[in-house]
């Protein structure tokens, strides 16, 4: 970030348009294009979204990984897909990498989904990670939502209780219209082993 006084800052023409007037849009944001924002006297430089930059895997005890991957969905809202194990060993991962990539108060300015279909096992530091961010969340009015969780982790979740204190959805189409509301969220329904198949991608993140 640059800041300057009196006369605004020279900047540079892109594709030959004045960048003065230039107002890019949150998408173009999203895509990865640079942006830059110009008021009287400052200029305000945003690091462009590379989707290489919002993804990374994280060893656990067990000697296996966790995959984390941030995407947008619905406007601006996060999307924090996890994949494989985690545990004490790596469960601090998740929120170093939510705070490298939406800012070290991002608990202040969105909601947040977690979708755990590709998840094989989590233990109680992950409930008590949930847990955390749920009521740091809920301090500034804001939510979290878990989409998505199958076999081992769907029980265990279940088991601890805590689809009673974040809403848990079958799908991140349902979550995100449950958001788009507005309304106060009540969790839906939780069953350990719902009826019918709960479809799984195995694509690796």
């Amino acid at each position: 970030m640059r800041y300057g006084t009196g006369d605004a800052p020279r900047r540079r023409p892109v594709g030959g348009a004045d960048e003065t007037n230039r107002r890019p849009a949150p998408q173009a944001v999203r895509d990865g294009a640079d942006t830059e924002i110009g008021t009287r006297g400052v200029v305000v430089s945003a690091q462009p979204r590379d989707r290489d930059e919002t993804a990374c895997r994280a060893l656990s005890l067990t000697g296996g990984s966790g995959g984390l991957r941030l995407s947008y969905a619905a406007g601006e809202v996060p999307v924090l897909a996890l994949s494989g194990e985690f545990d004490l060993e790596n469960v601090p991962e998740i929120e170093r990498f939510l705070r490298r990539h939406l800012g070290p108060f991002f608990f202040k300015s969105c909601d947040l989904v977690l979708d755990l279909d590709l998840v094989d096992l989590v233990d109680s530091s992950f409930v008590g990670l949930v847990v955390s961010l749920v009521a740091r969340l809920h301090e500034h009015h804001r939510e979290l939502l878990i989409t998505r969780p199958v076999g081992y982790v769907r029980r265990t979740i279940g088991l601890v209780g805590l689809p009673n204190v974040v809403p848990v959805y079958e799908s991140l189409d349902a979550a995100l219209g449950a958001l788009a509301t507005g309304a106060p969220l009540i969790p839906p329904p939780f069953e350990v082993a719902p009826g019918g198949s709960v479809a799984r991608s195995r694509a690796a993140l």
